[in-house]
């Protein structure tokens, strides 16, 4: 990985937009379009060469945005009620230039930024009969989001049916048979990764990079500093 996570300043793209703000979220927020890019993940590299944002207002509190570049393509809603980002979709085009990771760690630092508390995502795993080899539902489980309450409950029959002990994911992905074990018979997940201090997330990303050596400036926020959900 480059030292480097986010080239959104660089002007290394000029991203084109198609903007449709009926309920005039962006200037009620105070946004400017790199704050928007910032919330769906940043510009992950100077490979970036084309970029295009389609951003609509759905309604008072909410905003959604489809980016599509050269490299990856990402959907997201901003619910600036809730403070939280539903990241719908993500597709890395290229793969092992940490792309994913890059994007991730920029809306982190960004929703943070902006005192989001969470965000929410689909773990999928790999469809047979698809050609896309999703691999969501074991990266994010290693990066610090959690399974939602009904996919935890699931996720502990599962575990005790393959005579595993572990009650979360993420305490599977630790072990070398629990990893192999997941990727070939773990399943789509919804998940959600606390920015606030809650359920560890951030403290688990943290021990990730380190493991890996990934440099990450940020102020990680205490327990209970902003609105607990």
């Amino acid at each position: 990985m480059s030292d480097k996570l986010n080239y959104v300043n660089d002007n290394i793209v000029t991203p084109v937009y198609n903007i449709n703000d009926k309920y005039a979220l962006i200037s009620e927020h105070n946004l400017t379009m790199k704050d928007l890019i910032n919330l769906c993940g940043g510009i992950p590299s100077r490979e970036v060469t084309e970029c295009r944002l389609e951003i609509i207002s759905g309604s008072k509190n909410v905003i959604h945005i489809k980016v599509f570049t050269n490299l990856y393509e990402v959907v997201r809603t901003i619910n600036f009620e809730s403070k939280t980002i539903d990241n719908h979709f993500m597709l890395v085009y290229k793969k092992g230039e940490n792309i994913g990771t890059c994007l991730f760690l920029n809306q982190v630092k960004a929703a943070i930024k902006r005192r989001f508390v969470k965000l929410k995502t689909t773990a999928l795993a790999p469809n047979h009969g698809e050609d896309t080899a999703w691999l969501g539902y074991y990266f994010w489980g290693k990066v610090g989001y959690k399974m939602a309450a009904d996919d935890q409950i699931e996720f502990v029959k599962w575990s005790k049916e393959f005579g595993r002990n572990e009650s979360s994911l993420r305490e599977l992905l630790l072990t070398r048979e629990g990893t192999e074990l997941w990727k070939k018979y773990g399943y789509t997940w919804m998940g959600e990764f606390y920015l606030n201090g809650k359920g560890k997330c951030l403290h688990y990303l943290t021990l990730y990079l380190q493991g890996k050596n990934m440099p990450f400036d940020i102020e990680f926020p205490a327990l209970n500093v902003w609105q607990m959900q």
